[in-house]
């Protein structure tokens, strides 16, 4: 039993997205540091994938924080869309499969 609460600390620890999910104030600093707000996230997100925001989720990928928003288009399709927390700049998007 000790040995799986180490491991899951140490995971923890070395991971500040797995902190953050299950960690109130881990999202809060998330979101204090971000540069750009949700609505402005959304309407980047929005401006590249036409449709409604349907998710959206403060994250940690590839060492930066971005906001991970996923778009419902008028023909069903869902595209996720990353938005860089910090500069605002579309950094990667995605169809997402059904």
């Amino acid at each position: 039993m000790r040995k799986s609460f180490v491991l899951a600390a140490a995971l923890l620890l070395s991971n500040p997205v797995l902190a953050a999910k299950g960690n109130l104030k881990g999202k809060i600093a998330m979101a204090k540091a971000a540069k750009v707000d949700i609505a402005d996230a959304i309407s980047k997100a929005t401006s590249k994938a036409s449709g409604k925001a349907i998710e959206v989720e403060l994250k940690k990928k590839g060492g930066a924080t971005v906001w991970e928003i996923e778009v419902l288009a008028d023909n069903g399709k869902v595209t996720e869309v990353d938005v860089d927390a910090n500069t605002g700049d579309v950094v990667d998007s995605e169809n997402q499969k059904k």
